[in-house]
């Protein structure tokens, strides 16, 4: 079987086994990179950072970095450690550790000007079957990142949230919105929303609730003359804009 067909799990634990397995770390960056440097600019948006444009795309490169040295050090203790009970469980998993990372980082701010990030991905190799040496970090910045792109889709989401605190009702309002933001920008289907949270609803209810939604969307955003593309929906996955 093909690295690009096999489950994230299975991918994880490829990686884990076979250290210097080519194919199964670039089909790793490949997954999830996005997902780690959209988790990691939006907790650094959160913080303001961004005043500072060339200080700040620094910033997020080097926390991004970071994420990477905490999945293979100590032997890939973190990568070890992933369960991936569910589908899409990597995602979430993924963005607590990028999550902790960026917290850690600016709790450092407070000692210190700009903290330094302990070591580097230059180091981490792969090899290939012929013997060519990979470095991870090529594969990681091999992509490009556009902060502009990523400010866009922010103000997107704001347009998204503020529909559903406006229109959506109820006590069960806060549980619908979230339950809306799962699968919308983390991709969790209507299954694994109704039985990996305890929102105490129907995987059937679920399917509805969402479809009402984005019907309630399209209608209210129309109104703000943007027309929701499917390109749009899939960079809001892509970045993960969220809570």
């Amino acid at each position: 079987m093909k690295v690009k067909e096999i489950s994230h799990f299975e991918l994880v634990n490829l990686c884990c086994q076979e250290s210097q397995n080519r194919n199964a770390w670039i089909e790793f960056c490949s997954r999830y990179d996005e997902h780690i440097w959209s988790v990691v600019f939006r907790e650094c948006e959160e913080k303001n950072i961004f005043n500072n444009f060339s200080l700040s795309k620094q910033v997020v490169k080097d926390l991004v970095q970071e994420v990477y040295m905490k999945l293979v050090d100590n032997e890939k203790k973190a990568l070890r450690d992933f369960q991936g009970a569910y589908k899409n469980s990597i995602y979430l998993y993924l963005g607590t550790i990028a999550k902790n990372v960026v917290r850690n980082y600016f709790v450092k701010m407070g000692a210190q000007k700009r903290p330094q990030i302990y070591g580097s991905l230059d180091d981490v190799v792969v090899v290939s079957d012929d013997g060519e040496k990979i470095h991870v970090i090529d594969q990681i910045e091999s992509k490009q990142h556009n902060v502009e792109d990523k400010l866009k889709l922010k103000i997107l989401e704001e347009e998204i949230d503020e529909i559903l605190d406006k229109f959506l009702r109820g006590r069960t309002k806060q549980r619908n919105k979230i339950v809306f933001k799962l699968h919308f920008y983390e991709g969790l289907t209507a299954e694994e929303i109704s039985t990996q949270f305890n929102f105490e609803i129907s995987e059937s209810r679920v399917i509805n609730l969402i479809s009402e939604i984005k019907v309630l969307l399209r209608k209210e955003l129309l109104k703000k003359k943007i027309v929701l593309k499917r390109k749009d929906v899939k960079n809001i996955k892509k970045f993960c804009l969220v809570y």
